[in-house]
Protein backbone atom coordinates (compact mmCIF):
# COMPACT_ATOMS: atom_id res chain seq x y z
CA UNK A 1 0.00 0.00 0.00
CA UNK A 2 0.83 3.45 -1.05
CA UNK A 3 0.09 6.56 1.38
CA UNK A 4 0.16 10.46 1.42
CA UNK A 5 0.08 13.57 2.92
CA UNK A 6 0.19 17.10 1.44
CA UNK A 7 -0.40 20.02 2.93
CA UNK A 8 -0.33 23.20 1.63
CA UNK A 9 -0.34 26.42 3.61
CA UNK A 10 -0.83 30.13 2.09
CA UNK A 11 -2.72 32.36 4.59
CA UNK A 12 -1.38 33.02 7.79
CA UNK A 13 -3.29 34.57 11.03
CA UNK A 14 -0.27 35.82 12.12
CA UNK A 15 0.46 39.28 10.27
CA UNK A 16 4.39 38.79 10.85
CA UNK A 17 3.92 36.47 8.19
CA UNK A 18 3.86 37.29 4.39
CA UNK A 19 0.76 35.10 2.73
CA UNK A 20 2.55 33.09 0.15
CA UNK A 21 0.44 33.02 -3.56
CA UNK A 22 1.83 29.72 -4.64
CA UNK A 23 1.24 27.29 -1.95
CA UNK A 24 -2.17 26.16 -2.58
CA UNK A 25 -1.59 25.73 -6.45
CA UNK A 26 1.76 23.71 -5.36
CA UNK A 27 -0.44 21.01 -2.91
CA UNK A 28 -3.18 20.56 -5.57
CA UNK A 29 -0.62 19.77 -8.65
CA UNK A 30 1.48 17.31 -6.89
CA UNK A 31 -1.90 15.52 -5.52
CA UNK A 32 -3.11 15.59 -9.17
CA UNK A 33 0.11 14.61 -10.22
CA UNK A 34 1.26 11.47 -7.88
CA UNK A 35 -2.02 10.08 -8.01
CA UNK A 36 -1.58 10.14 -11.75
CA UNK A 37 1.72 8.79 -11.96
CA UNK A 38 1.53 5.63 -9.20
CA UNK A 39 -0.73 4.16 -7.32
CA UNK A 40 -1.69 6.32 -4.22
CA UNK A 41 -3.72 4.35 -1.64
CA UNK A 42 -5.14 6.25 0.77
CA UNK A 43 -4.13 10.17 1.15
CA UNK A 44 -4.34 13.14 3.48
CA UNK A 45 -4.45 16.12 1.78
CA UNK A 46 -4.89 19.74 3.76
CA UNK A 47 -4.98 22.61 1.79
CA UNK A 48 -6.84 25.98 2.37
CA UNK A 49 -4.18 27.05 5.12
CA UNK A 50 -5.06 24.15 8.01
CA UNK A 51 -4.55 25.22 11.50
CA UNK A 52 -2.11 23.02 13.78
CA UNK A 53 -4.63 21.63 16.02
CA UNK A 54 -6.45 20.25 12.38
CA UNK A 55 -3.27 19.50 10.81
CA UNK A 56 -2.14 17.14 13.38
CA UNK A 57 -5.34 15.39 14.28
CA UNK A 58 -6.17 14.48 10.47
CA UNK A 59 -2.15 13.27 10.46
CA UNK A 60 -2.59 11.27 13.63
CA UNK A 61 -6.05 9.85 12.93
CA UNK A 62 -4.62 8.51 9.38
CA UNK A 63 -1.95 6.73 11.11
CA UNK A 64 -4.22 5.20 13.56
CA UNK A 65 -6.08 4.35 11.01
CA UNK A 66 -3.24 2.41 8.64
CA UNK A 67 -0.23 1.33 11.74
CA UNK A 68 -1.31 -2.58 11.11
CA UNK A 69 -1.15 -2.19 7.25
CA UNK A 70 2.27 -2.98 5.20
CA UNK A 71 3.07 0.19 3.83
CA UNK A 72 5.22 0.18 0.58
CA UNK A 73 5.81 4.05 0.32
CA UNK A 74 4.80 6.92 2.53
CA UNK A 75 5.17 10.49 0.29
CA UNK A 76 4.80 13.62 2.76
CA UNK A 77 4.57 16.77 0.55
CA UNK A 78 4.34 20.23 2.54
CA UNK A 79 4.29 23.87 0.79
CA UNK A 80 4.15 26.79 3.06
CA UNK A 81 6.79 29.13 5.54
CA UNK A 82 9.09 26.77 7.66
CA UNK A 83 10.70 27.87 11.03
CA UNK A 84 13.76 26.14 12.38
CA UNK A 85 14.17 26.33 16.49
CA UNK A 86 16.30 24.61 19.35
CA UNK A 87 17.73 22.41 16.14
CA UNK A 88 14.64 21.32 14.84
CA UNK A 89 12.79 22.23 12.03
CA UNK A 90 8.82 23.29 12.69
CA UNK A 91 6.76 23.04 9.69
CA UNK A 92 4.32 26.40 10.21
CA UNK A 93 0.62 26.54 10.32
CA UNK A 94 -1.75 28.81 9.50
CA UNK A 95 -2.38 30.00 13.40
CA UNK A 96 1.52 29.83 13.74
CA UNK A 97 3.42 31.51 16.36
CA UNK A 98 7.03 31.67 17.26
CA UNK A 99 5.86 31.77 21.34
CA UNK A 100 3.81 29.10 21.14
CA UNK A 101 5.33 26.57 18.14
CA UNK A 102 4.66 23.23 19.98
CA UNK A 103 0.97 24.33 19.51
CA UNK A 104 0.92 26.33 16.09
CA UNK A 105 3.32 24.25 14.40
CA UNK A 106 4.62 20.38 13.55
CA UNK A 107 8.02 19.48 15.05
CA UNK A 108 10.21 17.57 12.38
CA UNK A 109 10.84 14.82 14.62
CA UNK A 110 7.39 14.45 15.72
CA UNK A 111 6.02 14.01 12.23
CA UNK A 112 9.07 11.33 11.69
CA UNK A 113 7.97 9.81 15.16
CA UNK A 114 4.40 9.57 13.54
CA UNK A 115 5.79 7.56 10.62
CA UNK A 116 7.86 5.25 12.21
CA UNK A 117 4.44 3.82 13.71
CA UNK A 118 3.61 2.97 9.84
CA UNK A 119 6.78 1.45 9.39
CA UNK A 120 6.93 2.65 5.73
CA UNK A 121 9.80 0.65 3.76
CA UNK A 122 10.40 3.64 1.84
CA UNK A 123 9.97 7.80 3.16
CA UNK A 124 10.00 10.41 0.83
CA UNK A 125 9.72 13.90 1.88
CA UNK A 126 9.04 17.03 -0.73
CA UNK A 127 9.51 20.08 1.68
CA UNK A 128 9.18 23.38 -0.43
CA UNK A 129 9.72 25.81 2.69
CA UNK A 130 9.66 29.21 2.24
CA UNK A 131 11.51 31.60 4.88
CA UNK A 132 9.72 35.17 4.31
CA UNK A 133 8.78 34.65 8.11
CA UNK A 134 9.90 34.42 11.23
CA UNK A 135 13.30 31.90 11.17
CA UNK A 136 15.51 31.31 8.60
CA UNK A 137 17.42 27.90 7.68
CA UNK A 138 21.32 29.09 8.37
CA UNK A 139 22.72 26.51 5.89
CA UNK A 140 22.39 23.62 4.24
CA UNK A 141 24.51 21.44 6.90
CA UNK A 142 22.02 22.97 9.42
CA UNK A 143 19.47 21.59 7.40
CA UNK A 144 21.07 17.97 6.52
CA UNK A 145 21.75 17.39 9.91
CA UNK A 146 18.81 17.91 11.50
CA UNK A 147 16.80 15.92 9.20
CA UNK A 148 19.02 13.01 9.06
CA UNK A 149 19.40 12.99 12.62
CA UNK A 150 15.86 12.83 13.30
CA UNK A 151 15.31 10.05 10.68
CA UNK A 152 18.04 7.68 12.10
CA UNK A 153 15.94 8.26 15.80
CA UNK A 154 13.41 7.28 14.30
CA UNK A 155 14.40 4.38 12.57
CA UNK A 156 13.45 5.56 8.92
CA UNK A 157 15.71 3.51 7.08
CA UNK A 158 14.82 3.89 3.01
CA UNK A 159 14.56 7.65 2.41
CA UNK A 160 14.87 10.42 0.05
CA UNK A 161 14.46 14.15 1.52
CA UNK A 162 13.98 16.86 -0.98
CA UNK A 163 14.43 20.29 0.47
CA UNK A 164 14.31 23.68 -0.54
CA UNK A 165 15.27 26.83 2.01
CA UNK A 166 14.35 29.20 -0.35
CA UNK A 167 10.91 31.92 -0.02
CA UNK A 168 7.88 31.28 -2.80
CA UNK A 169 8.60 32.13 -6.56
CA UNK A 170 6.12 32.91 -9.23
CA UNK A 171 6.00 30.58 -12.52
CA UNK A 172 5.83 30.51 -16.17
CA UNK A 173 2.41 32.16 -18.04
CA UNK A 174 1.17 34.23 -15.13
CA UNK A 175 0.35 30.53 -13.09
CA UNK A 176 1.98 30.73 -9.98
CA UNK A 177 3.66 27.87 -8.40
CA UNK A 178 6.82 27.46 -6.01
CA UNK A 179 10.27 27.57 -7.52
CA UNK A 180 11.41 24.51 -6.47
CA UNK A 181 7.91 22.69 -7.05
CA UNK A 182 7.96 23.91 -10.36
CA UNK A 183 11.46 22.33 -11.05
CA UNK A 184 9.80 18.88 -10.19
CA UNK A 185 7.35 19.52 -12.77
CA UNK A 186 8.90 21.00 -15.39
CA UNK A 187 11.51 18.09 -15.44
CA UNK A 188 8.73 15.51 -15.60
CA UNK A 189 7.73 17.26 -18.85
CA UNK A 190 11.02 16.70 -20.22
CA UNK A 191 10.71 12.84 -18.92
CA UNK A 192 8.88 9.73 -20.04
CA UNK A 193 7.43 6.10 -18.55
CA UNK A 194 9.07 4.98 -15.68
CA UNK A 195 11.14 7.48 -13.70
CA UNK A 196 13.65 7.16 -10.76
CA UNK A 197 13.52 9.74 -7.80
CA UNK A 198 17.16 9.67 -9.02
CA UNK A 199 16.53 11.22 -12.44
CA UNK A 200 14.36 13.95 -11.19
CA UNK A 201 17.04 14.71 -8.45
CA UNK A 202 19.61 15.41 -11.11
CA UNK A 203 17.11 17.67 -13.51
CA UNK A 204 15.88 19.95 -10.47
CA UNK A 205 19.31 20.42 -9.36
CA UNK A 206 20.72 21.14 -13.09
CA UNK A 207 17.20 23.78 -13.65
CA UNK A 208 18.03 25.33 -10.30
CA UNK A 209 21.55 25.74 -11.10
CA UNK A 210 21.07 27.26 -15.15
CA UNK A 211 18.55 29.64 -13.17
CA UNK A 212 20.97 31.09 -10.90
CA UNK A 213 19.26 29.79 -8.11
CA UNK A 214 20.45 27.71 -5.21
CA UNK A 215 20.56 23.95 -5.18
CA UNK A 216 18.06 22.49 -2.89
CA UNK A 217 19.04 20.12 -0.50
CA UNK A 218 19.05 16.13 -1.22
CA UNK A 219 18.69 13.72 1.56
CA UNK A 220 19.15 9.93 0.22
CA UNK A 221 19.68 6.76 1.98
CA UNK A 222 18.76 4.45 -1.08
CA UNK A 223 19.30 2.07 -3.40
CA UNK A 224 18.71 4.75 -6.30
CA UNK A 225 16.53 2.15 -7.83
CA UNK A 226 13.66 3.26 -6.61
CA UNK A 227 10.27 4.59 -8.53
CA UNK A 228 8.88 8.19 -8.32
CA UNK A 229 6.53 7.23 -11.01
CA UNK A 230 5.19 6.22 -14.72
CA UNK A 231 4.75 9.33 -16.83
CA UNK A 232 2.72 9.42 -19.67
CA UNK A 233 1.09 12.00 -21.70
CA UNK A 234 -1.75 12.80 -19.69
CA UNK A 235 0.89 13.31 -16.62
CA UNK A 236 2.54 16.52 -18.87
CA UNK A 237 -1.25 17.58 -19.98
CA UNK A 238 -1.73 18.16 -16.31
CA UNK A 239 1.08 19.97 -15.42
CA UNK A 240 0.86 21.83 -18.94
CA UNK A 241 -2.50 22.78 -18.24
CA UNK A 242 -1.80 24.14 -14.41
CA UNK A 243 1.32 26.03 -16.30
CA UNK A 244 -0.96 27.70 -18.43
CA UNK A 245 0.17 26.08 -21.56
CA UNK A 246 -1.92 24.86 -23.83
CA UNK A 247 -0.58 21.57 -25.82
CA UNK A 248 -2.07 19.02 -28.24
CA UNK A 249 -1.35 15.72 -26.71
CA UNK A 250 0.88 14.88 -29.10
CA UNK A 251 2.92 18.15 -28.39
CA UNK A 252 3.77 17.39 -24.91
CA UNK A 253 7.43 18.36 -24.71
CA UNK A 254 8.63 21.39 -23.97
CA UNK A 255 9.90 23.65 -27.12
CA UNK A 256 13.15 25.40 -26.90
CA UNK A 257 11.21 28.51 -27.18
CA UNK A 258 9.14 27.21 -24.36
CA UNK A 259 12.10 26.30 -21.95
CA UNK A 260 13.54 30.50 -22.91
CA UNK A 261 10.14 31.59 -21.82
CA UNK A 262 10.39 29.32 -18.57
CA UNK A 263 14.18 30.95 -17.54
CA UNK A 264 13.00 34.47 -18.81
CA UNK A 265 9.95 33.72 -16.39
CA UNK A 266 12.15 32.69 -13.68
CA UNK A 267 14.81 35.72 -13.60
CA UNK A 268 11.95 37.85 -13.66
CA UNK A 269 10.50 35.29 -10.91
CA UNK A 270 13.71 35.35 -8.34
CA UNK A 271 13.86 39.55 -9.22
CA UNK A 272 10.26 40.24 -8.08
CA UNK A 273 10.26 37.25 -5.14
CA UNK A 274 13.44 38.56 -3.57
CA UNK A 275 12.55 42.48 -3.84
CA UNK A 276 9.23 41.27 -1.73
CA UNK A 277 10.51 38.47 0.81
CA UNK A 278 13.96 39.47 1.58
CA UNK A 279 15.19 42.94 0.70
CA UNK A 280 13.69 46.01 2.82
CA UNK A 281 12.95 49.99 2.40
CA UNK A 282 14.18 52.39 4.44
CA UNK A 283 11.02 52.66 6.54
CA UNK A 284 11.30 48.90 7.51
CA UNK A 285 15.01 49.41 8.78
CA UNK A 286 14.59 52.63 10.57
CA UNK A 287 11.33 50.97 12.38
CA UNK A 288 13.82 47.89 13.40
CA UNK A 289 16.45 50.23 14.58
CA UNK A 290 13.83 51.76 16.43
CA UNK A 291 12.19 48.48 18.03
CA UNK A 292 15.96 47.23 19.26
CA UNK A 293 16.07 50.86 21.26
CA UNK A 294 12.85 50.85 22.59
CA UNK A 295 13.29 46.81 23.59
CA UNK A 296 16.42 47.80 25.56
CA UNK A 297 14.29 50.14 27.79
CA UNK A 298 14.14 50.13 31.33
CA UNK A 299 10.35 48.45 31.58
CA UNK A 300 11.72 45.12 29.27
CA UNK A 301 14.35 44.60 31.81
CA UNK A 302 13.82 41.43 34.78
CA UNK A 303 12.56 43.23 38.05
CA UNK A 304 15.87 41.51 39.78
CA UNK A 305 17.67 44.28 37.88
CA UNK A 306 15.31 47.17 38.19
CA UNK A 307 15.16 47.08 41.57
CA UNK A 308 18.96 47.44 42.23
CA UNK A 309 20.05 49.89 38.94
CA UNK A 310 18.63 52.65 37.24
CA UNK A 311 18.98 51.54 33.68
CA UNK A 312 19.39 54.37 30.65
CA UNK A 313 19.89 53.94 27.04
CA UNK A 314 21.56 56.26 25.34
CA UNK A 315 21.92 57.08 21.09
CA UNK A 316 25.82 57.73 20.14
CA UNK A 317 26.16 59.67 16.75
CA UNK A 318 30.27 59.16 16.53
CA UNK A 319 31.75 55.54 15.86
CA UNK A 320 35.31 56.57 17.31
CA UNK A 321 33.15 56.69 20.70
CA UNK A 322 32.58 53.14 20.43
CA UNK A 323 35.64 51.09 22.56
CA UNK A 324 37.73 48.46 20.89
CA UNK A 325 35.77 49.32 17.64
CA UNK A 326 38.56 47.62 15.32
CA UNK A 327 36.88 43.62 16.15
CA UNK A 328 34.23 45.20 14.46
CA UNK A 329 35.93 46.81 11.68
CA UNK A 330 38.11 43.94 11.51
CA UNK A 331 34.30 41.76 11.25
CA UNK A 332 32.99 43.91 8.49
CA UNK A 333 36.31 43.35 6.46
CA UNK A 334 35.62 39.54 6.72
CA UNK A 335 31.70 39.95 5.31
CA UNK A 336 33.04 42.46 2.74
CA UNK A 337 30.63 40.76 0.66
CA UNK A 338 27.42 41.26 2.30
CA UNK A 339 27.87 45.17 1.75
CA UNK A 340 26.36 46.90 4.80
CA UNK A 341 26.27 50.07 5.06
CA UNK A 342 30.00 50.25 7.36
CA UNK A 343 32.96 50.23 6.43
CA UNK A 344 36.20 49.34 8.55
CA UNK A 345 38.15 52.68 8.66
CA UNK A 346 42.27 52.82 8.83
CA UNK A 347 44.68 54.63 10.42
CA UNK A 348 48.61 54.44 9.32
CA UNK A 349 50.79 52.82 11.70
CA UNK A 350 54.75 53.47 11.73
CA UNK A 351 56.79 50.40 11.85
CA UNK A 352 60.68 49.40 11.51
CA UNK A 353 62.83 47.32 9.01
CA UNK A 354 66.22 46.35 8.82
CA UNK A 355 66.93 47.14 4.93
CA UNK A 356 70.09 47.66 2.60
CA UNK A 357 70.50 50.65 1.03
CA UNK A 358 72.62 52.06 -1.43
CA UNK A 359 75.47 54.08 -0.43
CA UNK A 360 76.53 57.16 -2.80
CA UNK A 361 79.71 56.36 -5.14
CA UNK A 362 82.66 58.83 -3.96
CA UNK A 363 83.74 61.40 -6.64
CA UNK A 364 86.83 61.09 -8.40
CA UNK A 365 89.05 62.84 -11.09
CA UNK A 366 91.54 59.93 -11.06
CA UNK A 367 92.18 59.21 -14.28
CA UNK A 368 93.13 55.39 -13.01
CA UNK A 369 89.87 56.01 -11.73
CA UNK A 370 87.86 56.66 -14.20
CA UNK A 371 89.33 53.72 -16.52
CA UNK A 372 88.64 51.44 -14.02
CA UNK A 373 85.01 52.60 -13.19
CA UNK A 374 85.01 52.06 -17.79
CA UNK A 375 86.27 48.67 -17.59
CA UNK A 376 83.69 47.38 -14.56
CA UNK A 377 81.01 49.38 -16.51
CA UNK A 378 81.77 47.41 -19.82
CA UNK A 379 82.29 43.87 -18.17
CA UNK A 380 78.81 45.10 -16.16
CA UNK A 381 80.03 44.78 -12.86
CA UNK A 382 78.20 46.72 -9.99
CA UNK A 383 81.12 48.31 -7.75
CA UNK A 384 77.80 50.19 -5.29
CA UNK A 385 78.61 50.08 -2.00
CA UNK A 386 75.28 49.09 0.70
CA UNK A 387 74.76 49.81 4.43
CA UNK A 388 72.55 47.84 6.63
CA UNK A 389 70.16 50.50 8.03
CA UNK A 390 66.70 50.68 10.21
CA UNK A 391 64.40 52.22 7.91
CA UNK A 392 60.67 53.55 9.54
CA UNK A 393 57.90 52.93 7.09
CA UNK A 394 54.05 53.38 7.18
CA UNK A 395 50.59 50.60 6.65
CA UNK A 396 47.48 50.84 6.71
CA UNK A 397 45.54 49.27 9.60
CA UNK A 398 41.92 48.54 10.45
CA UNK A 399 41.57 50.83 13.76
CA UNK A 400 37.30 50.82 13.85
CA UNK A 401 34.58 51.21 11.46
CA UNK A 402 32.67 54.17 9.88
CA UNK A 403 28.36 53.99 8.97
CA UNK A 404 27.67 55.25 5.68
CA UNK A 405 24.17 55.25 6.63
CA UNK A 406 23.62 57.30 9.19
CA UNK A 407 20.01 56.83 11.85
CA UNK A 408 20.44 58.25 15.71
CA UNK A 409 19.91 54.32 16.81
CA UNK A 410 22.84 53.09 14.64
CA UNK A 411 24.95 52.78 17.72
CA UNK A 412 23.19 52.09 21.73
CA UNK A 413 25.22 52.41 25.20
CA UNK A 414 22.86 51.14 27.96
CA UNK A 415 24.30 52.29 31.40
CA UNK A 416 23.03 50.43 34.74
CA UNK A 417 23.52 52.98 37.50
CA UNK A 418 23.72 51.31 41.07
CA UNK A 419 21.25 52.22 43.59
CA UNK A 420 23.06 50.38 46.03
CA UNK A 421 26.92 50.76 47.54
CA UNK A 422 27.51 47.12 46.96
CA UNK A 423 27.16 46.71 43.48
CA UNK A 424 29.05 47.70 40.43
CA UNK A 425 27.64 49.93 37.27
CA UNK A 426 26.88 47.86 34.24
CA UNK A 427 27.22 49.32 30.74
CA UNK A 428 26.33 47.62 27.45
CA UNK A 429 27.33 48.79 24.07
CA UNK A 430 24.59 47.97 20.84
CA UNK A 431 25.82 48.46 17.24
CA UNK A 432 23.68 48.01 14.51
CA UNK A 433 25.50 47.32 11.41
CA UNK A 434 22.95 46.23 8.30
CA UNK A 435 22.57 45.99 4.81
CA UNK A 436 19.39 46.29 2.79
CA UNK A 437 18.54 42.22 3.90
CA UNK A 438 21.14 41.40 6.39
CA UNK A 439 20.52 43.19 10.26
CA UNK A 440 23.77 41.77 12.22
CA UNK A 441 23.52 43.23 15.92
CA UNK A 442 26.98 43.34 17.61
CA UNK A 443 27.38 43.62 21.64
CA UNK A 444 29.06 43.94 24.25
CA UNK A 445 28.48 44.21 27.90
CA UNK A 446 30.97 44.45 31.32
CA UNK A 447 31.16 45.69 34.60
CA UNK A 448 32.51 49.27 35.36
CA UNK A 449 35.43 49.26 37.99
CA UNK A 450 35.17 52.70 40.94
CA UNK A 451 38.36 54.29 41.06
CA UNK A 452 37.25 56.75 43.78
CA UNK A 453 34.06 57.42 45.71
CA UNK A 454 32.13 58.66 42.27
CA UNK A 455 34.79 57.93 39.47
CA UNK A 456 34.05 54.68 37.29
CA UNK A 457 36.82 53.03 34.90
CA UNK A 458 36.25 53.68 30.90
CA UNK A 459 34.63 50.58 29.48
CA UNK A 460 36.42 48.17 27.63
CA UNK A 461 34.18 46.07 25.12
CA UNK A 462 37.14 43.10 25.31
CA UNK A 463 34.42 41.10 23.76
CA UNK A 464 31.94 41.67 21.03
CA UNK A 465 28.62 39.02 20.72
CA UNK A 466 27.02 39.12 17.42
CA UNK A 467 23.06 38.01 16.27
CA UNK A 468 21.75 37.95 13.05
CA UNK A 469 18.28 38.45 11.42
CA UNK A 470 16.86 39.38 8.27
CA UNK A 471 15.53 42.99 8.65
CA UNK A 472 12.44 41.92 7.21
CA UNK A 473 11.88 39.55 9.81
CA UNK A 474 10.50 41.81 12.66
CA UNK A 475 9.49 39.02 14.85
CA UNK A 476 13.32 37.64 14.50
CA UNK A 477 14.71 40.59 15.19
CA UNK A 478 12.30 40.74 18.57
CA UNK A 479 13.66 36.85 19.27
CA UNK A 480 17.31 38.00 19.06
CA UNK A 481 17.15 41.41 21.26
CA UNK A 482 15.24 39.24 23.59
CA UNK A 483 17.31 36.76 23.78
CA UNK A 484 20.33 39.71 23.98
CA UNK A 485 18.22 40.75 27.35
CA UNK A 486 17.74 37.52 28.82
CA UNK A 487 21.85 36.29 28.45
CA UNK A 488 22.59 40.09 29.97
CA UNK A 489 20.64 39.63 32.67
CA UNK A 490 21.53 36.18 33.93
CA UNK A 491 25.32 37.07 33.58
CA UNK A 492 24.45 39.97 36.02
CA UNK A 493 22.33 38.75 38.37
CA UNK A 494 24.67 35.37 38.53
CA UNK A 495 28.19 37.33 39.13
CA UNK A 496 26.25 39.63 41.53
CA UNK A 497 25.19 37.06 43.47
CA UNK A 498 28.64 35.57 43.46
CA UNK A 499 30.59 38.70 44.30
CA UNK A 500 28.07 39.11 47.29
CA UNK A 501 27.83 36.00 48.52
CA UNK A 502 32.18 35.40 48.87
Amino acid sequence: MNLAIIIGVENYENDDLVNLKACDNDAELFKNVITDIKVIDDAVYLNKSPRAYEAKKQISDFVEKHKNTDIEELIFYFSGHGSRSEEDFFYVMSDFKESKKESTGLRNTELDGLIRTLKPKLTVKIIDACFSGTQYIKSDTNTRIDFEKSAKENKLNDIYFWFSSRENQSSLAGAEFSKFTESIFTALLNLKDEVRYRDVMAYVADDLGAAGLPKPVFITQADNVEKFGTITDNTHQIILKAFGLDAKPEEVELTEARVDEKHESSLLSLVTGKSESEFCTEKDLVDRLKLIKDKFSEINWPDDLTKIYKISTHELSRSFDVPNSKKIGLWLEEKATKEYFSTPSYTEKSYEVEEYRALPQKPTRSAYASIARMSRWLNDADDTEYKLETVTKTKKVISGFENTYKNENNILKVTFEPKFISIKPICIFVVNIFSKTELAIHFSYEFLKYTDWETISNPLCDKWHTKSSKVKAEESVIQIVSEMISEISSWAVENIRKSLEK
